[in-house]
């Protein structure tokens, strides 16, 4: 292979690989924005909760406010896990963002013309700010969750309070109500910021992959898949072809199955017309029973030979 093809397939291949690395980030950021559609609905639901807390001090039901401090704590946990989730996602999106930047710096532009060269600079930024977004969201969800984690620890200690033998409202006797508002309005606007900048991230991330060496590799990769499939397909319709011709010997029919028949059989393999999922065997097996029915069906029609009336024959009565 010249070098000039060497330095084809190189560009090739670290552009399909950044553009894999890329479609990773990406699954990684939408996972993250699922688990902090999670975290949001987990956050209001503690500040309900709060709420309610709030208002059973106000009028002294002891009781009632424990069990709404409760549920404040499995609120507060819930959306603290899901905050180290969005963390998580983040970091491996970063991973592969990195991945994506080390390929995209391999690829060489020398032999590009001047549009080409420019696409993969733009890429190359592009992909510089994706992973500059994800960098900066990473530590807000570390500390979203850190609050909420605060926050569930001051409200888990009335689990195991029996409110009936509590004298004080849970305020005095659990935690400051206010100590746990911070804490929850701390982690609703730090979980605010970080929803909008992992919006970012994923808008960037989609431009990169809009980029038209990342389209051009996408539709090249379409069309090879394509055509493996329309080999896969001809394979099939041969294996068919031949298991067919192995049972008409099997059977001792030997050639009297005309020729196109079988040509037929191959083309609707094919075509798609046989599921190229089940087994040889089967396919074939499948086929020839098509095939024969065909064929009795043709004889049934085919024109009665000259001379012969055709239908069965009635005897008159004898004389």
């Amino acid at each position: 292979m010249t070098s000039d093809g060497q330095a084809h397939d190189d560009t090739h291949r670290d552009t399909h690989a950044a553009r894999y690395a890329l479609e990773d980030a990406a699954f990684n950021i939408r996972r993250a924005r699922d688990l902090l559609q999670d975290m949001h609905d987990q956050v209001s639901g503690a500040s309900r909760a709060l709420s309610d807390v709030d208002h059973r001090v106000r009028v002294e039901a002891i009781a009632d406010s424990y069990a709404a401090m409760a549920l404040v704590a499995a609120y507060s946990h819930h959306a603290a896990d899901s905050g180290i989730g969005v963390a998580t996602q983040l970091r491996n999106a970063s991973e592969h963002i990195a991945a994506a930047q080390d390929h995209a710096g391999q690829i060489d532009t020398a032999a590009m013309s001047a549009p080409q060269a420019a696409d993969i600079a733009d890429l190359r930024a592009r992909i510089d700010a994706y992973g500059q977004a994800v960098d900066l969201a990473r530590p807000m969800a570390t500390a979203a969750s850190e609050h909420l984690y605060s926050a569930a620890d001051l409200a888990s200690r009335a689990e195991g309070v029996d409110p009936a033998a509590a004298e004080r409202p849970i305020s005095q006797d659990v935690a400051s109500v206010a100590t746990i508002a911070r804490d929850l309005s701390r982690a609703q606007e730090g979980e605010t910021h970080l929803d909008r900048t992992v919006e970012l991230a994923d808008d960037i991330g989609q431009r990169s992959l809009d980029n038209p060496q990342m389209a051009m590799s996408m539709a090249e990769e379409g069309q090879s898949a394509y055509n493996d499939h329309l080999l896969a397909m001809q394979d099939a319709g041969n294996d068919i072809r031949d298991r067919v011709e192995a049972e008409q010997i099997y059977q001792g029919q030997g050639d009297h199955r005309p020729l196109h028949e079988l040509d037929r059989i191959s083309r609707d393999a094919s075509d798609g017309r046989y599921d190229v999922l089940e087994s040889p065997r089967e396919a074939g097996r499948r086929a020839a029973e098509e095939a024969r029915a065909r064929m009795a069906e043709q004889s049934r029609r085919a024109p009665a030979p000259t001379g012969d009336p055709g239908g069965p024959r009635v005897q008159g009565p004898r004389r």
